[in-house]
């Protein structure tokens, strides 16, 4: 009887074990289903002079704003407002990309994974 025990113990040890769920944080996308590298041709298609309401159609919703009272380090001339893309806190790197939207809520600069992007006009 105490081997019975000692394998039923065993056996429920690891169906524990194996019906336990990933503990891997849940991962932050752009829409569905979207690849980095289907990101990256999304922020390359962004133009200076675009909307907040433009990009976001494009990129989709960002995952950190930043704004000038917010913001520690430097702030670009001009600019209104930042948005970040793949950042895990408030005022975290852009892993993915960042959008610089002038006083006018209109693009002004975008900035890549390693680079700034040279957005066309």
């Amino acid at each position: 009887m105490d081997r019975y025990a000692s394998v039923l113990l065993v056996a429920c040890f690891l169906a524990a074990g194996c019906s336990k769920e990933s503990e891997e944080p849940p991962r932050r996308s752009v829409g569905p289903q979207v690849t980095t590298i289907d990101f990256e041709t999304r922020l390359r298609s962004i133009r200076v002079g675009m909307t907040t309401a433009e990009v976001e159609l494009a990129l989709g919703r960002p995952e950190d704003i930043g704004t000038p009272p917010d913001h520690a380090g430097t702030w670009t001339l001009g600019t209104s407002v930042t948005w970040g893309y793949g950042v895990e806190a408030h005022r975290g790197p852009a892993t993915k990309g960042a959008v610089y939207f002038d006083e006018a809520g209109k693009v002004q600069y975008v900035f890549g994974h390693l680079e700034r992007i040279e957005p066309r006009e």
